[in-house]
């Protein structure tokens, strides 16, 4: 069975990994709106009201129904993210993009709605409940972004796309156990780090006489990856951060309790809890759509992209607030934590924080909101992994450590809130 093979080698190698260790979870509870905070034990005491509740709680897709080819596996792929937009606009009624991640919809006091719209940790001192978008959606990052949009721009600061498109850095999706169909009941995703391109051998170099060289988006593009993000050699890596998903009708969903590292600026960003989904587009060996309704050739197995991508979660405080604080301003060679508009920023993410950093504190009694909702748009396309490749530590002084402002630092700045 091609459910024991992969999957099974990923998890003996995974827990051996145990500096890195991120768990892999089944993700059955995706999709039952409140049901999913239920789960992790807290008590709804509308859920045998009788009263149906009013709130149409934003999920993806449920698991398919059926598995078009049980014991079929196209083999191990590799998707580059190709672009990651954390500046969402609002996409008119249906608010900005994201899910439900803790089953209630915050703020909505009708008859029969799940916990009775109380939010699911408790407001920080003096702080009122962050609502929800509609449908429940849990995305305060949104809402505390778009203010800053025309002064700092965030996906600018971020420098996730300028990076990528240089192919100094990138974020590999690496997708195991499918059967290259419409429905599969289980999957196994891995998230992996590359510190870009320096092979010489794909398609985009375009001139560039020296690494790290643009990728070409031809499929052939060799990422080099991080080390601490794999087990094992090249092109049979086995990433340490993993999650079971499924596909139906082609849409992907993948869900962890564990966090997934994504780049932010000159550090990484972790991201609780996530919550992935996008809608896998069979490809023909020109990379061009191909019938979806026929199962791939042997030339086209393993051949896809990712369009229309949502990644969901939850970040920390503590880590967004470094994240931003180490963060170049756009148009300088300064950083956000010596700019007068790092108070600002810092004071508005205090003020947003909505949700635990994990759910399995949802509804916890004791659990005080320590971290922000979030979702981010994005594309990926098939691409190669090259060498192991440590990206170089580029500290600066705003970055958070024993010289940094991390409880304190210079200037009185911190990246604790109040």
């Amino acid at each position: 069975m091609r459910r024991i093979g992969v999957a099974g080698v990923a998890l003996g190698l995974f827990v051996a990994a145990c500096q890195i260790v991120a768990g892999i979870e089944r993700v059955e509870k995706v999709g039952t709106g409140p049901g999913a905070a239920d789960a992790d034990g807290a008590v709804d005491p509308n859920k045998d009201s009788g009263v149906p509740d009013p709130c149409a709680h934003r999920a993806p897709p449920g698991p398919p129904d059926v598995d078009d080819d049980p014991t079929g596996d196209v083999g191990s792929f590799y998707l580059a993210i190709r672009e990651f937009n954390l500046d969402v606009a609002s996409a008119g009624d249906a608010g900005p993009p994201g899910y439900d991640l803790d089953g209630v919809c915050t703020c909505e006091r009708k008859a029969g709605t799940a916990f009775d719209g109380k939010s699911s940790c408790n407001p920080r001192a003096g702080a009122a409940p962050v609502c929800d978008d509609p449908g429940g959606v849990d995305n305060a990052s949104a809402k505390l972004l778009a203010p800053f949009g025309s002064v700092v721009p965030i996906d600018d600061a971020a420098d996730v796309n300028k990076s990528i498109s240089e192919g100094r850095r990138g974020i590999l999706l690496q997708v195991n156990n499918y059967n290259g169909r419409a429905n599969d009941k289980e999957i196994t995703v891995g998230i992996i780090l590359s510190a870009g391109i320096h092979d010489a051998s794909g398609c985009g170099n375009g001139g560039v006489q020296q690494a790290p060289f643009p990728p070409g988006w031809c499929g052939r593009d060799k990422w080099t990856v991080d080390p601490t993000s794999v087990i094992g050699t090249a092109p049979n890596y086995v990433a340490t951060r993993l999650a079971t998903g499924y596909v139906r009708d082609y849409n992907l969903v993948v869900e962890t309790r564990a966090a997934a590292l994504l780049y932010f600026g000159s550090t990484t960003l972790e991201m609780g809890s996530p919550l992935a989904t996008g809608r896998l587009v069979p490809l023909d060996v020109n990379l061009k759509p191909r019938d979806p309704g026929v199962p791939p050739t042997p030339a086209e197995k393993g051949l896809y992209r990712l369009d229309d991508g949502i990644f969901s979660g939850r970040i920390g405080a503590r880590d967004l607030l470094a994240a931003v604080g180490t963060a170049k301003v756009p148009r300088s060679t300064g950083r956000l934590c010596n700019s007068p508009l790092f108070g600002t920023f810092k004071q508005g993410i205090c003020e947003a924080l909505d949700i635990s950093k994990t759910k399995s504190f949802d509804f916890d009694p004791g659990s005080t909101c320590d971290a922000i909702s979030t979702a981010a748009i994005f594309r990926a396309e098939l691409a190669s992994v090259g060498d192991k490749r440590l990206e170089p530590e580029s500290p600066n002084e705003c970055s958070p450590g024993p010289d940094g402002p991390l409880d304190a630092g210079p200037g009185g700045v911190t990246y604790i809130c109040p």
